[in-house]
């Protein structure tokens, strides 16, 4: 055959290109498996990986119930403190029983329960999943206060026109709205009306309680708030007494009757006696702290205009029991010197065995009214298991706590608190300043366990 002839041949042709095609499709599939198969690998490293999260995530959330559950029902049990061993959760003193017995399911392990400052611990749960994957996650975690919120009204928070700032006391003792820290968190179980305020912080909205009272009917005003944090971030029920007081308060006052048994005020030289009355400053009144605290008795007190009482907490804590009202005139002053964090002056107001009907008052501060001016919001703390209403006039100045469960505290216009409020019904008028004092927070800790931080490890 010529050669022109063999150029010109197209036999097997056909049989050459369906070969190629064979070839192209043969890549093509072996691609489309390599491809698939890769795919398969990545889905099931990355199940593995979620499986080891939400593993290591239960083990979290499975430490703090444990935690809050044990802090409830034993009054023994306490979180290790500064300076203190790390505690294992593992063992049988603690939740070893519990941990053992989890179902297969349950794929985590736990760490030691450590204090690196105070009420601020942390520990590690390790989770597993499919293809050997593990996750760690480093909890932080603390015991929860009342006094981590601005403001709580259990049934109603109305702050039309009020400003809630932040601050912290140890940085300045005189906050304007440029120092706040963004902190002033507010809450109720019920109605929030806040019409035209300003929130530096959170609104938090509780929820119904197991017995359905009060409702969860949280709204807002139309008046438009300025809030600067989370707006109606939902938070569920909120304990209105997680401090006890309303059963703490009569067990206090149980000693009130104990008069023949020798009980009686300190200092008893410069003020009335246990039982009486304290009705103005002349002669001028000092109540004085002692290491542990001084304990005195009152029926009541009542401050005219201008009058003072002052209160030297330097040598230790005061705590006054006061089985009657606290009325405070125009311009009164409740002086407060040397009370710190560990030299507290508590004033605990329970009604009179006559009552008093909850449309009167169980405290009443009058215009321009000043309580504690010259300590800190830590060092005074306002206590009452009353009904009665908590009332504060215009332009007065309060540094402290005020804690009120089943009382509705009125807050008077141009009034400053320094401190925190806790109440069944907080309500404010016009031209009220809130500053909350971030160091509270970590006072007058309650039995609820709150994660605080949380960082993932992934390990492999």
């Amino acid at each position: 055959m010529k050669a022109k002839d063999i150029i010109l041949n197209n036999n097997g042709a056909v049989l050459i290109t369906g070969l190629l095609f064979l070839l192209l499709l043969a890549i093509m599939g072996t691609t489309a498996y390599l491809i698939s198969s890769q795919d398969s690998n990545i889905s099931a490293n990355y199940k593995g990986a979620e499986e080891a999260f939400y593993d290591a995530e239960s083990g979290v959330n499975f430490v703090i119930s444990l935690l809050e559950n044990r802090l409830k029902s034993d009054e023994t049990f306490k979180l290790p403190e500064v300076g203190d061993d790390p505690i294992d959760l593992n063992a049988t003193a603690y939740f070893g029983a519990e941990l053992s017995s989890l179902p297969l399911d349950y794929k985590f392990t736990i760490s030691s329960l450590e204090n690196v400052s105070f009420n601020n611990l942390f520990f590690t749960s390790i989770g597993k999943g499919s293809r050997g994957a593990t996750a760690k996650i480093t909890a932080s975690i603390k015991q929860g206060s009342p006094f981590s919120l601005a403001a709580f009204g259990n049934a109603k928070l109305d702050i039309n026109t009020v400003n809630v700032f932040s601050y912290n006391s140890k940085v300045t003792d005189t906050p304007t709205a440029a120092d706040s820290t963004g902190e002033a968190d507010i809450s109720s179980n019920g109605l929030v009306d806040i019409d035209a305020a300003i929130i530096d912080g959170d609104v938090l909205l509780g929820g119904a309680a197991p017995s359905g009272d009060p409702p969860a009917a949280t709204t807002y005003g139309g008046g438009g708030p300025t809030i600067s944090g989370e707006d109606g971030k939902e938070i569920g029920f909120v304990d209105p007494d997680p401090l006890d007081i309303l059963e703490k308060i009569p067990d206090y006052f149980d000693t009130y009757g104990k008069i023949a048994d020798g009980l009686s005020n300190e200092n008893e030289v410069l003020m009335p006696g246990i039982g009486e009355t304290i009705n103005g400053a002349n002669p001028p009144v000092m109540l004085v702290g002692e290491p542990g605290g001084a304990n005195y008795f009152f029926d009541g007190i009542t401050l005219g205009n201008l009058d003072r009482l002052t209160i030297n907490a330097t040598d230790g804590p005061v705590n006054i029991y006061l089985k009657g009202k606290l009325t405070m005139g125009n311009g009164s002053f409740l002086t407060i010197t040397g009370n710190s964090a560990d030299r507290r002056v508590s004033l605990y107001i329970t009604e009179p065995d006559s009552g008093i009907p909850e449309t009167q008052s169980i405290v009443s501060l009058d215009n321009g009214a000043e309580v504690n001016m010259l300590g800190e919001p830590i060092g005074f703390g306002l206590w009452t298991d009353s009904d009665a209403k908590v009332l504060w006039h215009a332009k007065g100045t309060i540094k402290g706590t005020i804690y009120a469960p089943e009382a509705n505290v009125s807050i008077g216009s141009n009034t400053t608190l320094y401190g925190s409020v806790w109440a069944d019904e907080v309500t404010a008028a016009a031209g009220a300043t809130i500053f909350y004092d971030t160091m509270l927070a970590n006072t007058h800790l309650t039995k609820d366990v709150v994660l605080t931080t949380w960082v993932q490890d992934l390990l492999n």
